[in-house]
């Protein structure tokens, strides 16, 4: 909005109206006069929406807090420590469990801890992700990787853990470029850690 400003008239509200000038104009310039004010950085708001993934190094501990309508939160950390490709399975043939031609089974070690509070740990929100796009979710199924990871299993209070191996299929001869784990509930964001060719 612009505002309209009336000559003042007589020669002394001219010289008043140009020396106010002159003196705006000098302090402008001048070291000891006062800056104008200038936008400052621009704060970047991350939120669990907003989260990219966070990529862990081989054994890295990804630590999050649960939001349970059950309970107290708990605080929960995980890591992967091995991945075995392809996994042996003398009992169950994979085409009659899996039924596509020349996959394998895989086997992801993985350790869940609670730092505080309570939790039931399950294999569920982790995924192996292949390199052409494709995620494999767990197998509830028993293979020779020893030992197993448990179908549940209650954590409570510190330093209370479990650890075991989660089945996969995978394509015989493609290894996933990573594991992925997107802890349910919680909406902090996923963790992501690189599975190294061998």
């Amino acid at each position: 909005m612009y505002s309209r400003v009336r000559p003042a008239a007589g020669p002394m509200a001219a010289a008043l109206l140009i020396a106010g000038l002159l003196t705006a104009c000098s302090s402008d310039d001048e070291p000891g006069g006062s800056p104008p004010p200038t936008a400052g950085p621009s704060a970047t708001v991350t939120g669990p929406s907003a989260r990219p993934g966070q990529v862990l190094k081989p054994g890295g501990t990804y630590r999050w807090t649960t939001n349970s309508s059950y309970g107290p939160p708990a605080e929960v950390t995980a890591q992967v420590l091995s991945y075995r490709q392809p996994v042996a399975d003398p009992q169950t043939p994979l085409a009659a469990e899996a039924g596509q031609k020349g996959d394998v089974w895989a086997a992801l070690e993985i350790r869940i801890c609670t730092l505080s509070g309570h939790l039931s740990a399950t294999s569920a929100g982790w995924q192996l992700a292949f390199p052409d796009g494709v995620r494999a979710e767990p197998e509830y199924h028993s293979i020779a990787a020893t030992p197993r990871f448990p179908v549940e299993t209650r954590l409570s209070g510190p330093g209370d853990c479990v650890r075991g191996f989660v089945s996969f299929v995978a394509p015989a001869g493609v290894r996933p470029k990573e594991a992925v784990l997107a802890p349910p509930g919680t909406s902090e964001g996923v963790a992501k850690w690189p599975l190294t060719p061998r």
